[in-house]
């Protein structure tokens, strides 16, 4: 075990009017006391949130992985290796959580079907400067992780 998986990492508290504000503190309190940075919001923005940054590139990474064939695994390299380790995740827990949260992966699934068909149409239309945008905003994007 790793005494510090949870150095800062993020835990989000979906926390409701209801909740006893001493009782969220509380909680709160323990998962700092793990190494964890903690946020409170709605379970509604988390859902949508967590379709986008978690939900959504199972999703890609499954669909993927589920058009290679016997061939073109046989000449993959080291970029299909290392972006596609979450397919190896489970069906049925992954299952549960798609349906869980439908509508916001719904709405994450039509988000990034739009930037596919907006990279297709470049493509087709051989528009480098479409495709370079739609690679910047994605360089943008990933150094924000860093």
């Amino acid at each position: 075990a790793d005494p510090g998986i949870f150095q800062k990492s993020l835990c989000i508290l979906t926390t409701r009017r209801t909740n006893a504000p001493a009782a969220v503190r509380l909680v709160e309190h323990f998962w700092r006391k793990l190494g964890m940075q903690t946020t409170r919001m709605p379970a509604d923005r988390h859902d949508a949130l967590v379709a986008l940054a978690s939900h959504l590139p199972q999703l890609a990474v499954s669909a993927l992985m589920a058009v290679q064939t016997p061939q073109s695994l046989a000449v993959a390299g080291r970029g299909l290796i290392d972006t596609t380790r979450l397919a190896g995740s489970d069906g049925e827990l992954w299952a549960g959580i798609l349906i869980d949260n439908a509508d916001a992966v719904l709405a994450g699934i039509d988000r990034f079907g739009q930037t596919l068909a907006q990279l297709r149409r470049a493509i087709h239309r051989r528009d480098r400067t479409a495709i370079i945008r739609v690679f910047r905003a994605a360089q943008g994007a990933r150094r924000a992780l860093e």
